[in-house]
This record gives structure tokens, sequence and C-alpha cells, in this order.
């Protein structure tokens, strides 16, 4: 058998499949290092960052929504925040949306379930904040209408006549009648009746005005009953002093003092008073309490649910992170493989 003879075009032309071959190599063993951790990570990026954006949004919409009303509110106010909660409940929607996408699907449908429980729960306290508004809104312009009219008005007025009528009794003489008279008739029964009531009255004003004034403090219902009873029993005994001063009031009396003190007995008694605005108005506080503590456990909840996705991101992107070095660790013997069998072939096909 003859040796076998190569020709210079032959050479050529192996070595050119030799040196195509070991680039092909090459390129696909780079490709492997640079595709593999990115698909890997991919899902886990767009989670962890949807992730974060709903921790974020919840916890705005919780400090915007999720707030006990208050007299400082106002309609701008009102208006403002829901603008806000409508904001971040749409960029709530836009992140859950995202990591629909982002392959872990049961903790997304958690999530969004958690979400929706908390949306729900501030729409809920916003709805019911202008009524709960208006209600302390009343309540603060009664109690300084209170405060401004006692104390600039019925007290010192209540007073003045007090001090004419003890002058009269102890001297028989009084700005408000002409002459003077004589000191039995000054300290007649009548006189005598008129300053106890009169007394009486300065006392159990001073007493009302006082249980009005802690009952417009009052935060919660459980003691409304027992200042009310307080206020009725000092309402009793002011009936019977301004019924008999209204019939014998006597010169000394300051017009003022009985249609007043009326008007502060009549806020404390009877329907549509202080107190039934009261429990009207607590009614409303502990319904919006109620609220801001469910949307506070749902807050907690979806901050829960948030940790549990960061750990199963971390958990699933180890595993993903050994698949994805075997599946690389295979590709790579696989390149080897065809590479030899190639280099082989070639150097055979060329002799």
């Amino acid at each position: 058998m003859g040796r076998f003879q190569t020709s210079p075009a032959l050479v050529l032309t192996t070595a050119g499949a030799l040196i195509a071959i070991l680039a092909a190599v090459v390129a696909g063993w780079l490709a492997i290092d640079s595709l593999a951790p990115d698909d890997a990570a991919h899902g886990d990026v767009a989670a962890l960052g949807a992730s974060v954006a709903i921790a974020r949004h919840a916890n705005d919409l919780m400090a915007t929504g999720g707030v006990a009303s208050n007299a400082t509110m106002d309609r701008d106010s009102i208006l403002a925040d829901r603008a806000a909660i409508t904001r971040l409940k749409s960029a709530l929607a836009e992140q859950l949306d995202a990591l629909d996408g982002s392959g872990y699907d049961t903790r997304a449908a958690q999530i969004r379930a958690r979400v929706d429980s908390l949306v729900s729960t501030v729409e809920e306290i916003d709805a019911g904040r202008p009524d709960l508004l208006r209600a302390l809104l009343r309540a603060e312009q009664a109690s300084q209408e209170l405060l401004v009219t006692n104390t600039r008005t019925l007290f010192p007025a209540l007073s003045a006549t007090i001090d004419s009528q003890t002058y009269f009794m102890l001297t028989g003489e009084s700005e408000a009648r002409s002459g003077r008279v004589s000191g039995t008739r000054a300290r007649s029964e009548e006189e005598l009746l008129r300053f106890w009531h009169l007394t009486g009255l300065q006392r159990d004003v001073a007493i009302g005005h006082t249980v009005l004034s802690v009952a417009s403090l009052l935060q919660g219902p459980t003691r409304v009953a027992r200042t009310q009873e307080s206020f009725d029993t000092v309402a009793q005994r002011m009936a019977r002093s301004l019924d008999y001063l209204a019939a014998n009031g006597g010169p000394e009396l300051d017009p003022q003092v009985v249609p007043l003190a009326t008007a502060l007995l009549e806020a404390g008694v009877g329907q549509g008073s202080l107190f039934d605005e009261l429990e009207a108005r607590l009614r409303l506080a502990v319904d919006e309490q109620a609220l801001i503590a469910a949307g506070r456990g749902h807050h907690v909840a979806l901050l829960a649910e948030l940790d549990g996705l960061a750990t199963e991101v971390s958990e699933g992107a180890g595993t993903r992170s050994d698949d994805a070095s075997a599946q690389a660790d295979a590709g790579r013997t696989a390149l080897l493989v065809i590479a030899v069998l190639g280099v082989a072939g070639t150097l055979v096909a060329g002799g």
C-alpha cells in the first residue's frame, strides 16, 4: 500500500476546520457562563423589586389613610388624602401585576389578597371620615360656645346678682330698688329663699359646666352613662332653682341669668343634647378605631407575606444556582466531547 499524500489545500482546509471547531467551543463555553446565571436570577430580581415597592406603598397607605380622625382635619386635607390613597392603590396594583410574572404564583396570590384587604379597609376608613369629622367639629364648636358664654357672661352675671342680693339683705339698700327698706323686710322669707336659690344655682351651673366640659373630652363610650347621670342630678337642682327665679327673681336678678342658665341646662338634657351628640360621635370613633386596628392587622400580615417571599426567593435562588451550575458543567462536558469528536473527525477526514 502506498504512502498517503497530503496536498497543501487539504492541509489548509483541515486547519481551518479545526480553528472553527475550537472557536465554536470557546464561544459556547463563554455563552454558558454568561447566560445561565442571568436566566436564573431574572425572576428573582423582579420578585424582590416588586416586594420592596409593595412594602413601601403599603407603609405610605397606612400612614395616609390608617390614622384616627381629629379636629385639625378639614375638607381639603381629606380630599388630599383621598387622592393619595387612589395613587397608592394604583401603584400597588402595578407592582402586583409585576409580581404575578415573576414565577412565584402562590405567594403572589397571597400577597394580592393581603393588599386587597388593606386597601379595602383604608377606603372604608376614608369613607367614614367626613361624618366623624363633622361630629368632632360640632363637639368642638359646642364646647367653645359653652366656655365663652358661661365664663364671660353667665358666671359674672350670676355672681353680680348674688352680690347685689347679699348687699340688699344686709343693708336694705339696692341700686335696683328705690329707697331703703327695713332689715326685717330685706331679710324676709322670700328674700332668703331667693338668695338660697341664687347661691344654689351658682354652685350647680359651675358643676354642670364642668361636667359638660369633661364629657366633651371623653374618648370612649364606657364613661358616658356615668357622666350623664352626674349632669342629670345637677340638672334637677338647676331646674328647681330656675323655676323659682323665673317667677320670683326680684329686682337684683340680672335678666341674662335665667335664659343663659336654662341654655346650659338644655345643652345636657333631652333629645339632641350634647350627650346624644357625644354618643353618636363615640360610636363613629369606635368604629373607626376598629377599622384602624383591622388595617394594622392586614398591614402586618402583608409584611409577613413579603418576608416569606424574600425567604422563598433566597432559598429558590440557591437551588437554581446549584442546578444552573450543574447544567453548565454538563454543557461544558458536552462541548468538550463534541469538540474532541469534531477534531478527531476532522483529522481523520484530513488524512
